[in-house]
Formats: structure tokens, C-alpha cells, sequence
């Protein structure tokens, strides 16, 4: 029996496990696989299940066209990414919209740890009304520049990929409005203004090539027996404002890392900033114990004496010279606080 002999019903089904690069090749063959293979619903379910892409999008153009031409080229690219460019790095979300366009985001945390992640805008990959690919890097420039998306030439598995802008020809006046609102972001993300000069300075010698690799999924899933189960958190680093840190186990999850994802001169992103081992824990001496039991005595007879500390003797405080404050308008206590 010849396989154009069954129904277009069980062809069509058939047709439904190819893969999509395989369904296109399928339609090459004859007439009737051509107009079967170009089922909508069939790329519609390739759309999902190949690249996540959500059923109910709402595409300017059809789903065998996106396929084609956005998702077959650039579809790898969602996911969670760390930026890599410079030392300042940054996570980076990369999703669709209900259009079904490829955005990428910047995640950062403001001044305020427990205020909500900020959202920022890096590029969007789209598909016009003229069914032509258009690809444009949205941050830190008054108006969308065009760019290209490339895999990186030493990853065979999809997990680096670079952004190169094109350049073109600014006025003074854009220059500067650029800067300033990058400044503005940069204290809005708690860094000092010095140390935002010098992150500026660093974005844009790097400006028209951004570098992207992309975060273990593996390293997110939870681990038993642990204090703190593995995950993004957000931290304050003096002057250079808040930075985001990815804690994760080995695979015996005995020994926990934390991975800067966001960083600085001082510990670069991708750098691991801390390490522990929760198999050996912290076992005190004797005089730590007689310390730590002292100070507890101390602790309690505070609480029921309502100790004044007004009353005693102030002594001067001396600033410790190997400590280092980066924030030149704190303002450092004159007394010791007895206790």
C-alpha cells in the first residue's frame, strides 16, 4: 500500500510527529503533501512544542511563516541568560509577547532590595507587516537601532550568542541625553555616581557587541536538606548598588556557591563570589563557648535591667584603618555604644 493511498485525515496525523524543518522538506515531494503540510494547525503545534511558543498568540503573520523565519533562526534564544559583555554583567529574560515577538529584557533590583525586580528592554525580534525579519536593539538609545543576532562561534549547543549593533552617526545633543538617562538608571540601581561614570564608560567601548550565555536550568532545581534551596537573590554591594547573586549546590549538595550574575571590578559576573560546605558544620571551642555563653548572660540582663547607656562613660570611636567606606556622605559615630 502506497502511502498516498490513505486519507488526508491519517496523513495529516502522521505528518504531526515530523519536526518542522522536516515538514517543510515533506512538502517539497508532491502536490498533496504540500498542501497537507501547509495546515496551519499543524505549524501552529510545532510552534509550541519545538520553541514554547504560546497557542494562543496573537501573530501578525502565520505560524508556518514565523516558524520559518523568526523561530528556526532566533527561537533559541529564550530563556534566562546571564550578560557577560563586562565585568557588570546582568540577567537577562528573554520571552514572547502576546504577538508573538522574541523580547529580551534586562532584570535589575533598585536601591531597595525589597522593592521588585526592574524591567529594561534590550532588543525584540519581529516580523513586519511586509513578512520581513526586523531586529532591533532598544536600550540605552533614544530611538530602536538595527542589529544582528549571531550563535557563538565556539558554541555547537546554542548557550552563547552575541548582538552586534549597527553603528551610525550621532549628534552631540543624542550622545548626551543617552548618557544621562543611563546615569539616571544606574542611581536608580543604588551605584554611586563616580562608579556610574565608569560603568558608562565601560558600556560604551562595548556598546556595538553584546556577549550572552545562557544559565543552567539544572542549577534551579530544588535540592533536599539544604538551609536555602537554589535560586536568584538580590544583595547590596556598597557603592556599587544592588547586584543579583545565583546560589546553587553541587550535585551531592554539600557544598553551595554563589555565582555573581551581576557584578562589579571587584568580583566580575560569571565569578563566584562565596562557597560553603554544609556537610562540616561549625563546631565552637571552649572559649567560644564560654564567650558565646558570657554574652547571652550579658544579652538577658540588658532586656531586664532596661540598661541606660546615656549613663555611662562615653569612650571616642576610632574608624579601623583597613575599613573602607565607599559612601563619602556617610556619617560614622563619634562614641562607642557601651553594652
Amino acid at each position: 500500500m502506497n502511502i498516498l493511498d490513505l486519507p488526508p485525515e491519517l496523513i495529516t496525523v502522521c505528518f504531526a510527529y515530523l519536526k518542522g524543518t522536516d515538514l517543510a522538506r515533506v512538502a517539497k515531494t508532491c502536490s498533496l503533501f504540500n498542501e497537507i503540510a501547509n495546515i496551519e494547525r499543524l505549524w501552529q503545534d510545532r510552534c509550541s512544542k519545538e520553541y514554547g511558543l504560546p497557542v494562543d498568540s496573537n501573530l501578525k503573520k502565520s505560524f508556518k511563516e514565523v516558524y520559518g523565519k523568526v523561530l528556526h533562526k532566533y527561537g533559541f534564544t529564550v530563556g534566562l541568560w546571564r550578560n557577560s559583555t563586562t565585568c557588570y554583567g546582568g540577567v537577562v529574560h528573554i520571552w514572547y509577547t502576546k504577538e508573538g515577538d522574541i523580547l529580551a529584557e534586562e532584570l535589575f533590583s533598585q536601591k531597595d532590595v525589597h522593592e521588585e525586580l526592574k524591567q529594561k528592554h534590550l532588543f525584540c525580534v519581529s516580523l513586519n507587516e511586509n513578512g520581513k525579519v526586523v531586529k532591533e536593539w532598544l536600550a540605552d538609545c533614544l530611538c530602536p537601532q538595527p542589529c544582528e543576532i549571531y550563535l557563538d562561534k565556539d558554541s555547537y549547543d546554542s548557550n552563547k550568542f552575541c548582538v552586534f549593533q549597527e553603528e551610525r552617526n550621532k549628534s552631540k545633543e543624542e550622545k548626551e541625553k543617552e548618557k544621562l538617562l543611563f546615569l539616571k538608571e544606574c542611581e536608580l540601581r543604588g551605584t554611586h555616581r563616580e562608579l556610574c561614570m565608569y560603568k558608562w564608560q565601560s558600556y560604551k567601548q562595548n556598546q556595538s557587541k553584546q556577549s550572552f550565555e545562557r544559565i543552567d536550568k539544572s542549577r534551579f532545581e530544588p535540592v533536599s536538606k539544604v538551609p536555602i534551596q537554589p535560586g536568584l537573590f538580590k544583595g547590596t554591594y556598597g557603592g556599587h548598588g544592588t547586584e543579583i547573586v545565583h546560589l546553587y549546590y553541587d550535585s551531592g549538595g554539600t557544598c553551595g556557591h554563589g555565582q555573581k550574575i551581576s557584578g562589579d571590578p571587584n568580583v566580575p559576573s560569571g565569578e563566584v563570589s562565596l562557597r560553603f560546605n554544609i556537610a562540616n558544620h561549625m563546631v565552637l571551642d571552649k572559649e567560644q563557648q564560654q564567650f558565646h555563653a558570657l554574652r547571652q548572660e550579658e544579652l538577658d540582663d540588658e532586656v531586664k535591667s532596661a540598661f541606660n547607656h546615656e549613663k555611662m562613660l562615653q569612650q571616642p570611636f576610632l574608624m579601623p584603618s583597613d575599613i573602607h567606606i565607599d559612601d563619602r556622605n556617610a556619617v560614622c559615630p563619634k562614641f562607642c555604644i557601651a553594652r
